[in-house]
């Protein structure tokens, strides 16, 4: 009896991290194409060419932490390029922002 317990437990522990690991592969893989996406944005779309994909990914980082209301100490200087990102890759990262949200059990404090 006792060696069945185990296996039961066991198992459920492999599954749960299974699902885990899903999930978490999921996100890296709606992270990669924001990116990709961000990445093919033409360089004389954005204002301040001193930006460029790590702070445009950063500004979508930044709107959904503050979206989700974890995050209260908002750097405005990304407002205008969430725009601009949000206008070219409005889809991925609508996508990120509802696997983020649907997440179960998500740690709060940013991404």
């Amino acid at each position: 009896m006792k060696i069945w317990i185990l296996f039961l437990i066991s198992s459920i522990s492999f599954f749960v991290q299974s699902n885990n690991d899903i999930a978490v592969k999921k996100e890296i893989d709606l992270f990669l194409g924001v990116s990709e996406c961000l990445r093919n944005i033409p360089s004389k779309k954005i204002i301040n060419q001193e930006h460029d994909e790590l702070s445009l990914i950063t500004s979508v980082i930044e709107n959904i932490t503050l979206e989700l209301g974890t995050n209260d100490n908002e750097q405005k200087e990304f407002r205008e390029l969430y725009k601009i990102a949000s206008k070219y890759c409005s889809k991925e990262i609508n996508d990120l922002k509802a696997s983020y949200k649907s997440t179960p059990n998500r740690v709060t404090g940013g991404l």
